[in-house]
């Protein structure tokens, strides 16, 4: 067999081999690039579970501080990188879930201080929103967090924004019966007349879902059942139904709720778990 003849048998393979490397190379950038955005947030998961669980229960840790306030300062892309669900550390900082409302008002004074950095960061969306439209406020008011919910505010949020299904900042506290959130909202100039898609105002939510709460305590609920968030849910209802209180600057709001919130923090047990 010639070597001409060798050459011809041969280019084929050789052909195919270059086709496989570049489709490989291809590939493989490919996935590099689909890559990239989970590397965000795997980095922004981090933030989260930092500011959520470590170091973050009494605010004393000086070098995780120093840390933090650089990561806020230099990256962009730290502070603004949403989770699967849309949320952005911001949001996850506003966050909290516990039964006694007292238990979310030391929580917020712990994460006072990550929530005022993740707001002085430069380039942070103070403005962005999750998959079902709430922006931080909407998760501080849900969380019960007074004091955050004013820094918000204070930081430029829409005090009436609605979320996706019409529900505002003033709705969420009122249906999860949080007095203090309430108060605050009401004392800035929150639309208690605002109506969701469902056309029900924050005053026609709280007296709903307080009703259903109270029923918790004669049935197989009581796991979950709290006297200080009943007793929550009631003085919503007052204030919503007419016992409204004073209006106040967005600086004395400030300085009452930092004040209410440091001293649930101060009275505050042991850590308990979220729910």
């Amino acid at each position: 067999m010639s070597d001409t003849q060798h050459k011809t048998e041969w280019l084929p393979i050789i052909k195919d081999m270059c086709i496989l490397v570049c489709i490989m190379g291809a590939l493989g950038y490919a996935c590099n690039l689909a890559m990239k955005p989970f590397e965000s947030v795997q980095v922004t998961d981090s933030l989260v579970s930092l500011i959520r669980k470590g170091g973050v229960q009494d605010g004393k840790d000086d070098i995780f501080l120093k840390e933090f306030a650089e990561g806020c300062k230099k990256h962009a892309d730290f502070v603004n990188t949403p989770d699967s669900t849309g949320r952005t550390p911001l949001m996850w900082a506003v966050y909290t879930n516990f039964n006694n409302p007292e238990l979310s008002l030391a929580k917020d004074a712990d994460r006072a201080y990550y929530v005022q950095e993740l707001l002085n960061a430069p380039g942070v969306n103070i403005h962005a929103k999750d998959q079902d439209g709430f922006t931080a406020l909407h998760w501080a008011a849900w969380s019960g967090m007074p004091h955050s919910a004013a820094m918000l505010i204070k930081a430029g949020l829409d005090i009436n924004e609605k979320e996706g299904n019409g529900y505002t900042p003033l709705m969420l506290a009122a249906m999860r019966g949080d007095d203090t959130v309430v108060k605050m909202l009401l004392q800035l100039g929150a639309d208690a007349t605002a109506t969701n898609k469902d056309g029900k105002t924050a005053a026609q939510l709280a007296d709903e879902k307080g009703k259903a709460y109270d029923k918790r305590q004669s049935q197989a609920y009581t796991l979950i059942y709290s006297d200080k968030r009943s007793a929550s849910y009631h003085t919503t209802q007052q204030m919503l139904k007419g016992a409204a209180p004073a209006p106040a600057t967005i600086d004395q709001v400030l300085a009452e709720t930092e004040a209410l919130v440091n001293a649930a923090k101060a009275d505050a047990a042991p850590p308990a778990e979220e729910e």
